[in-house]
């Protein structure tokens, strides 16, 4: 079965600017995964990763799930496993973050887990969601980024026999990249039920799985400044991400 991967890890990609601001955001970037425990039982996994100069992250949020075929909706509450995991790339003359009460800037990881119970057999259209408000002020790219939500959806197929697993990410993003050096980057993602992935840009959503409003000229496909040299693209194969940021920015 061909799987397209619909989860974005990276919804919030810093090019490396020194900047330390305080907001009521703090959501760098999200992705959601499902593990199949039995027929129409999976665990749900949630990380987010954490602007440490934001305000903090609460201990449970809401998964909503719903599909046309079976006429169900609801949603189920996925809880904070074990404390946060400071992921903040930092080189060996400047160690501190702002994870640990110094540096300019910081990430941590924030992993939630709960048990979705479907019933079985029933419905290959199931849609699982999730969104927060807001997004960070200081992103440049969008027109309004402090009217945009961060987004994430992934679709599951129930009738697969005996169940199916969703793609899953080993590689942490760090988002953090330096103007005029070459990017590359992979998420690491894996299929543990030997399915084929696909990749491809898409734009970032806002609430209810609209695209958020790019600021003129970015979009999906181009969602930041780069060099001609080396633009944005993103392999449909190995979902390598390549581009050379020629600006400052703080960019979806």
């Amino acid at each position: 079965m061909k799987k397209f991967l619909l989860p974005v890890v990276i919804l919030l990609s810093f090019l490396f600017i020194g900047i330390k601001e305080a907001s009521a955001t703090h959501t760098m970037g999200v992705d959601m995964t499902y593990e199949c425990i039995s027929p129409g039982q999976y665990r749900i996994t949630l990380q987010v990763y954490r602007d440490c100069n934001g305000v903090s992250m609460v201990g449970s949020h809401q998964i909503a799930y719903s599909s046309a075929q079976c006429g169900v909706n609801g949603s189920i509450t996925v809880t904070q496993v074990g404390p946060p995991e400071d992921i903040t790339p930092v080189c060996p003359q400047h160690p501190n973050d702002a994870c640990n009460g110094s540096g300019a800037y910081g990430v941590e990881k924030y992993t939630f887990t709960g048990m979705l119970n479907l019933p079985p057999g029933c419905g290959n259209d199931w849609t699982l969601s999730w969104e927060l408000c807001c997004r960070n002020g200081a992103i440049t790219n969008l027109s309004n980024p402090l009217n945009e939500t961060v987004y994430i959806a992934i679709c599951l197929d129930n009738t697969v026999s005996p169940c199916n697993n969703s793609p899953f990410f080993l590689n942490n993003p760090i988002p953090f990249y330096c103007v005029n050096q070459p990017v590359n980057y992979n998420h690491g993602v894996i299929d543990i039920d030997g399915d084929s992935l696909a990749f491809h840009p898409v734009s970032s959503l806002s609430n209810g799985g609209v695209s958020v409003g790019y600021l003129n000229p970015y979009n999906g496909n181009a969602p930041f400044n780069t060099n001609n040299i080396n633009p944005y693209t993103v392999n449909p194969i190995n979902g390598d991400i390549n581009y050379t940021p020629n600006t400052l920015q703080v960019a979806v």
